[in-house]
């Protein structure tokens, strides 16, 4: 019996030593539980603090989608209201985007972004398109051309085209129709050519001169803004336009300097016969104000009557 238990009590301890060992094992294993239930709980933590990040930058890039589309819109709408026809071309001269106005300029279709701009059939002739694009690309400095086509006048414009990084990836060409301006200029050159004509031909002496002050304020000279062909015959004065009336006669009489500031001051015209000592003649003369009044311009239309006096 004392056998036995001596037996069983080796058994006994040997059990308590497994169960110890199991027991030591166990709470390793709840330790490493433990860590790694700490780790997850530092994870989820950092994967929360991770999602509310994402949830500020999304707003933010939702924000930023609102801001593009707006400025997409108004971009179109002022290209719409400007009617200016904007073509966006690569280095290679591609169709990038246009406006709605450029589309009948040169037949576009939205299936022609991505097509050279040479190969389409366009109402607007432009043969130095791809030398004016390389000089830009070149020298970056704008080129404007006037073209015309079907009795209608554009104005192109050419320019680099920069990206956000002020990167040149390609050519912005405007096209504005200046039709009105042309006809309006035409017309305003034709009718200055009969002026011109009516002015030259005028046997009287004519001329619009504008006052020079000196720094007080008190009118020292004037100077000849335009004389029309009899100015010289009754003058025997060559070439007056743009010189002032001391570098045309420098020993003139400071009468006519008071005589024509009195009249750009008052806006009073007059009509006098006197006489230029300077020049030995007599003229009869009517001078008035023309202009605004702070231009300080008289016109005066005068004859020689020095063999009448």
């Amino acid at each position: 019996t004392q056998a036995e238990l001596r037996a069983r009590a080796v058994e006994h301890e040997a059990a308590i030593g497994e169960l110890q060992a199991s027991n030591e094992e166990l709470q390793a294993i709840n330790e490493e539980l433990h860590s790694a239930g700490e780790e997850l709980e530092t994870s989820r933590e950092e994967l929360q603090s991770l999602n509310e990040e994402l949830t500020t930058v999304n707003a933010e890039l939702r924000l930023r989608v609102d801001q593009l589309a707006l400025a997409n819109a108004d971009l179109q709408n002022l290209s719409s209201a400007t009617q200016i026809a904007t073509v966006f071309l690569d280095r290679g001269l591609a169709v990038l985007r246009y406006t709605p106005p450029a589309a009948p300029l040169f037949n576009l279709i939205p299936s022609d972004v991505g097509r050279p701009i040479s190969d389409l059939k366009s109402r607007i002739e432009y043969p130095d398109l791809a030398f004016d694009a390389a000089r830009v690309l070149e020298t970056l400095v704008p080129v404007e051309r006037e073209l015309r086509e079907d009795g209608h006048w554009f104005l192109a414009r050419l320019l680099p085209y920069r990206t956000h990084d002020d990167r040149i990836a390609g050519t912005v060409l405007n096209l504005i129709d200046i039709t009105a301006r042309r006809r309006a200029e035409l017309a305003l050159a034709e009718s200055e050519q009969k002026f011109r004509g009516l002015f030259d031909s005028v046997d009287q002496g004519y001329c619009i001169l504008e006052m020079i002050d000196d720094e007080q304020g008190r009118p020292v000279a004037f100077r000849y803004l335009e004389a029309n062909a009899a100015f010289e015959r009754h003058t025997g004065l060559p070439s007056p336009v743009g010189r002032t009336i001391r570098e045309v006669l420098p020993g003139v009489e400071a009468f006519w300097v008071e005589f024509y500031d009195r009249i750009t001051r008052t806006g009073e015209s007059q009509r006098i016969r006197s006489a230029v000592d300077a020049l030995g003649r007599v003229f009869e003369l009517y001078a008035f104000r023309i202009g605004e009044p702070a231009e300080r311009r008289a016109a005066v239309l005068f004859s020689d009557v020095t063999e009448q006096q």
